[in-house]
């Protein structure tokens, strides 16, 4: 079915679409489905078994989001029907004594068939949540993946605020309009928690590592990791794993959040940071950014850019969402 299916055989998996306000589609970056498959082929059965189940979860929200508006289109439910085909098959794989052994053959059959059905989207959410679970061998997939998450749900949270307020966001958007958008938009592909105090982190850093401090030696910690940051919470942090089972994820990375600027000081508190939490193997640094060649000159050093439509409301200005990926070791 692959080949009858595809184009071509390294074609990219067409990204999900984010629904703006004013009806407005955008695409987020394509999916290298070959890339994740051939990563998957590698990991262990219980890093197959978990990813197949990651992977059915997120189908089953595209199906209930299918049924948000009643009573229910036609083409919404025969997508509901293909989805619930696709569930049956990957649910029977799992839940069998003897474990499929060919995981990404099957998942490759279902995002071929899903381009038949227009799911492409759906199929695309799918992997990436899926992939953000094989940290054990390849980080920088899951990695990737967020930061890009992270850019565009940036993008259009900004958009997001001027269509509901009608004001401008380069005098308005708070940074916790930023942080929190982000969080709901990236709800059920991540375990994530908001706005986390820095001596819940140092607590969670030294149990990952079976380590038990003094209360003096914690309060130490914490003050200078309060220096080193300039605030006591962090925005946003995401964990590796399963958003179910929150007891058995994993640091991904920690994630800052600022408006209009774009500063390596920024940048090299998160690192500081990082070097004592090193339990956590990344940071990511998201800027909201209004200068088209501050966006370009962020897209040559290597960071994500990822545009705001033009604002509704006849207002003005360019906006983009910046982020940039930084290992804790570099």
């Amino acid at each position: 079915m692959s080949a009858a299916v595809r184009k071509r055989k390294n074609e990219p998996l067409r990204g999900p679409r984010i629904r703006y306000g004013d009806g407005a589609v955008t695409p987020y970056p394509d999916v290298d489905v070959d890339k994740i498959l051939k990563i998957l082929e590698e990991q262990s059965e219980a890093v197959r078994r978990s990813f197949l189940g990651k992977f059915a979860h997120s189908l089953t929200v595209d199906a209930r989001a299918l049924f948000l508006d009643l009573p229910a289109e036609n083409a919404d439910l025969e997508k509901a029907a293909h989805i619930n085909a696709f569930l049956h098959q990957l649910t029977g794989s799992i839940n069998t004594e003897q474990f499929y052994a060919d995981t990404a053959g099957l998942v490759r059959a279902i995002v071929d068939a899903s381009t038949l059905y227009d799911l492409e989207s759906a199929a695309a959410r799918a992997l990436t949540a899926a992939a953000s679970g094989m940290v054990m061998r390849r980080p920088n997939l899951a990695i990737e993946g967020a930061a890009q998450s992270v850019c565009e749900a940036a993008a259009q949270a900004v958009h997001e605020f001027a269509a509901i307020s009608g004001v401008s966001p380069r005098e308005h958007l708070p940074e916790s309009f930023v942080v929190g958008f982000v969080f709901q938009r990236l709800a059920g592909l991540y375990s994530m928690t908001l706005e986390t105090n820095l001596r819940k982190v140092w607590r969670w850093h030294l149990d990952h590592l079976g380590i038990k401090n003094s209360q003096r030696k914690e309060d130490e910690e914490v003050s200078v990791l309060t220096t080193e940051l300039g605030q006591q919470r962090v925005d946003l942090i995401l964990y590796s794993g399963d958003p179910a089972k929150p007891d058995e994820t994993e640091f991904l990375s920690l994630v800052e959040f600022k408006l209009w600027t774009r500063s390596l000081p920024d940048r090299q508190k998160m690192l500081n940071v990082l070097k004592r939490i090193d339990s956590c193997p990344n940071g990511l640094l998201c800027s909201v950014v209004n200068d088209p060649l501050e966006a370009e000159r962020a897209e040559q050093e290597g960071w994500y850019v990822a545009p705001v439509r033009h604002l509704p409301h006849k207002l003005g200005g360019r906006y983009f969402a910046c982020t940039s990926h930084f290992l804790a070791r570099q």
